[in-house]
This record gives C-alpha cells, sequence and structure tokens, in this order.
C-alpha cells in the first residue's frame, strides 16, 4: 500500500471508523455499529429527548467510504451507501 493511502486509511481510522477491507491500491473503511439498546435506555430515561442525539448518530453513520489510490490524483475517496454488510447485494 502506498504512504499516501496508508496516510488517509489512518486518518479515518483515528476519526473512529474501521477498515473493511485494504487491497495494495484501495480501501474500504466503515462506521462503528451504533449501540441501539444503550440509546433505546437512555431514551427512555430521558422521557425521549435523547430520540434527538439517537436520530443524529443514525443518520450520521450513513455511508462508508473507499480510497482508492490514482496516479495522477492521488487518494480518492468516495462516498458509499451504507448497508449493514458492504458484500451485500
Amino acid at each position: 500500500m502506498p504512504a499516501a493511502l496508508a496516510n488517509a486509511v489512518m486518518r479515518e481510522l483515528a476519526g473512529g471508523s474501521y477498515l473493511i477491507s485494504s487491497s495494495p491500491t484501495a480501501a474500504i473503511v466503515g462506521p462503528r455499529p451504533v449501540p441501539h439498546g444503550l440509546h433505546l435506555l437512555a431514551t427512555i430515561i430521558t422521557a425521549g429527548m435523547w430520540s434527538v442525539v439517537w436520530l443524529g448518530h443514525t443518520v450520521s453513520q450513513a455511508h462508508v467510504v473507499r480510497l482508492t489510490m490514482d496516479p495522477v490524483r492521488g487518494v480518492v475517496r468516495e462516498y458509499l451507501p451504507f448497508r449493514r454488510s458492504p458484500y451485500a447485494a
């Protein structure tokens, strides 16, 4: 993996993502799973006020990022729709 791509992947991992797959020229990183059980408990305890935070957390997890190496442009970042499994049809 080229150094520029490795650095981009490390920045994503430092931001809280996890590595789904990688190859010498590309990597796919995705969001951590949302702990829905804890959010439900917090929503019940706060009489529904926590649901705004829960919704925001869930919506922010809406994509995975594919980082590819392009010889002309360098590291290219593409946002892909999030699915529970990136390999699902």
